[in-house]
């Protein structure tokens, strides 16, 4: 039986005024998040919301789901390394990377395993998507349960925008909404 997860995007998590682009052993990182965290409608979080659905079929994982609430045009779309919400979104960490490699893109072979490339809204700022990856799982060393799905402001550049920025978030921008991925019941 393939096993199944589900992740609830909520932009309302976001905290106003949080910043946390820091320094760490001399590479940048986004561990709280990347900019002030107030969404694109200003406030105390944004009202982006979705659901996003994982089904594992051998050896990789189908995903699909809608987003609302965006500006039209790409958006990176990416799982963290923690489902930590004590923060909000911001307690997230950086992407779920454990094998230490450079952010790229979904199909590239150097990249997160979180990395997910981006989501595309449409003029009524709705993202609907459904594609496959090979490289999360929902059991053993890549597993996504219990970690932070995220959609950000901007579109991932895949790790090839020729600043050190792309090689750890694909200068993707502040965190819109997130939602921890949890097991489906069905």
């Amino acid at each position: 039986m393939a096993g199944k997860a589900v992740c609830v995007l909520d932009g309302s998590k976001m905290v106003h005024g949080q910043s946390s682009h820091h320094v760490q052993g001399g590479q940048s990182s986004h561990e709280h998040g990347e900019h002030g965290g107030h969404g694109e409608h200003g406030g105390h979080g944004s009202h982006v919301h979705g659901t996003v659905y994982f089904e594992e079929q051998g050896q990789s994982v189908n995903i699909h789901g809608r987003i609302e609430g965006l500006t039209p045009g790409e958006h990176g779309f990416h799982i963290h390394a923690f489902g930590d919400a004590t923060n909000g979104c911001m307690s997230a960490g950086p992407h779920f990377n454990p094998e230490k490699k450079n952010h790229g893109g979904r199909t590239d072979k150097e990249r997160h395993v979180g990395d997910l490339g981006n989501v595309t809204a449409n003029e009524s700022g709705v993202a609907e998507f459904k594609f496959s990856d090979c490289v999360i799982s929902l059991k053993g060393a890549h597993a996504i349960i219990g970690r932070m799905l995220m959609i950000h402001a901007n579109r991932d550049d895949l790790g090839k925008g020729g600043n050190a920025e792309s090689l750890v978030s694909g200068n993707s921008g502040a965190h819109l909404a997130c939602g921890i991925i949890g097991i489906a019941s069905s």
